[in-house]
């Protein structure tokens, strides 16, 4: 058993698309990481800060691991996932049920020893045959010394109580408070919100080929004024995310917006510009900017 310390790091890996920034809005009960059904939405490592009796637990939700794409914005992903978990004083390896490969053998390789490894195993709730749940962990722990194994529907929000077991194997204390504080920088959660919209209301590689940099912010009293910049690759995305008439941008805009005011508490003016920069996931000087 751990000593007791004022401050443990859960980090949250796996596959994209396992329902990683699902799980971790959850535990956290607040709209912290993109949640779309497409894979590798996630870019930037997202933190999230609960309290624990005293003791603060901080979740960082990595990116999928990038295993087709060889640019620099991938391997920038990728340190991240390793950046996370050389912090981390536990790991949760989210996987979706019955979903178990050779590429997570690999993965799970290029973690050490020396960390203490959850396996959670998540989407239970679309799973027909329970009983086939039982095999597959059994499985998976023949390939990685998972400390421990959990069942549970992130989307549901059920049996998320395995975090009371978890923190108690770090902090020898079973109770987990709902106090929530944020830890990321401002500008990379606001571009989120924009991504996340992209995300949702586009199909194709045009989300995949675009950036979101938030360039300026001006705060008062009763009002933030956002400027943001959405960047993409070729001509035709440009036009695709406008729109006809500008209709796409304008929802895109319109909804950002809405969780912009929902996590700052106050009205936010959003303003969004749109912009062709070929080549931009190849350019260390742009991927800095995004915070890699």
């Amino acid at each position: 058993m751990k000593n007791k310390k004022e401050k443990f790091h859960i980090a949250i890996i796996g596959p994209a698309n396992a329902g990683k920034s699902t799980l971790i809005n959850r535990l956290l009960k607040e709209h912290t990481s993109i949640v779309s059904w497409r894979p590798q939405t996630t870019r930037n490592q997202v933190s999230g800060v609960t309290l624990h009796h005293g003791n603060e637990i901080v979740f960082s939700d990595t990116p999928g691991f990038q295993i087709r794409k060889k640019n620099k914005l991938s391997v920038a992903m990728n340190q991240a996932i390793i950046t996370s978990v050389n912090q981390a004083d536990i790991i949760l390896y989210v996987v979706e049920a019955l979903k178990w490969d050779a590429k997570d053998i690999n993965r799970m390789k290029k973690i050490t020893l020396d960390k203490e490894v959850v396996l959670i195993v998540n989407k239970i709730d679309k799973l027909k045959d329970k009983n086939l749940l039982l095999p597959f962990i059994e499985q998976a722990n023949l390939n990685f010394p998972f400390k421990d194994s959990f069942l549970i529907s992130a989307l549901k929000s059920k049996k998320l109580d395995f975090l009371d077991v978890v923190i108690g194997s770090i902090s020898n204390d079973c109770q987990i408070s709902v106090h929530q504080a944020r830890k990321q920088e401002i500008k990379f959660l606001l571009a989120d919100y924009i991504r996340e919209q992209i995300f949702i209301n586009l199909n194709d590689e045009v989300p995949y080929k675009s950036y979101v940099l938030i360039e300026e912010i001006e705060e008062s009293a009763r009002i933030t004024r956002i400027k943001a910049l959405i960047g993409v690759d070729k001509i035709n995305q440009k036009a695709i995310i406008i729109g006809k008439k500008g209709y796409m941008l304008k929802k895109i805009v319109s909804n950002a917006r809405l969780s912009m005011e929902k996590k700052l508490k106050k009205k936010v003016f959003l303003s969004v510009w749109v912009k062709v920069e070929s080549g931009w996931d190849n350019s260390i000087s742009k991927l800095g900017l995004m915070g890699f």
